[in-house]
């Protein structure tokens, strides 16, 4: 086998071929030198953006947090009413016909009226202790006074039915009741 032996020639072709690829490699340099430039502005975009996307980790963390503290208050407070709720079920289970009649038969008038009513409480209150209660405490005190006045207006009554002459006024006096429609005038009589 035979070895070739460079001629010439082929160093010639050899050192063209090296000077094409040398002046590829010189013109190259700008692209690369233009790709790093633009890699750089990539990395430090790229960096500006993972800045913010810790951030908004951060921030997430942060609301993902106190949501949770908001979910624990929230499940204490549903226990509460939960608890309200299962101590007021037969109340409220007993009172709805209740309720569904009430809300029936009220209208806007009606509602109007009990708000009138719960204005003049305080001022039916006060009228109520100063000057009903009083009366009611004086009554009390003339009652047994009252109770003999009856009786003595009883037995004047029956002395004024054993006088003569009585039972015929007393007749006449029924009759003209009668004649005139009073029935009350002859209830005065018999009294």
């Amino acid at each position: 086998m035979r070895l070739p032996i460079p001629g010439p020639s082929d160093v010639r072709q050899v050192l063209d071929r090296g000077r094409d690829q040398l002046q590829a490699l010189v013109d190259a340099v700008p692209r690369v030198l233009a790709l790093l430039d633009a890699a750089e502005v990539v990395v430090a975009r790229a960096a500006v953006a993972l800045d913010r996307v810790e951030a908004v980790t951060r921030d997430a963390a942060t609301v993902a947090l106190e949501t949770a503290t908001v979910v624990d208050l929230a499940q204490a407070e549903v226990m509460r009413v939960a608890g309200l709720v299962e101590r007021l079920a037969p109340t409220l289970t007993t009172l709805l016909p209740l309720a569904e009649r009430v809300a029936a038969a009220t209208g806007p008038d009606d509602v109007d009226a009990a708000v009138r009513l719960t204005n003049r409480l305080p001022g039916l209150t006060d009228r109520v202790e100063h000057d009903v209660l009083p009366v009611i405490d004086l009554l009390r005190s003339v009652a047994p006074d009252l109770r003999e006045l009856l009786d003595v207006s009883r037995e004047l009554n029956e002395m004024l039915g054993h006088v003569p002459g009585m039972g015929r006024i007393k007749k006449n006096l029924e009759r003209e009741a009668e004649e005139s429609g009073e029935p009350e005038a002859s209830g005065a009589a018999e009294r």
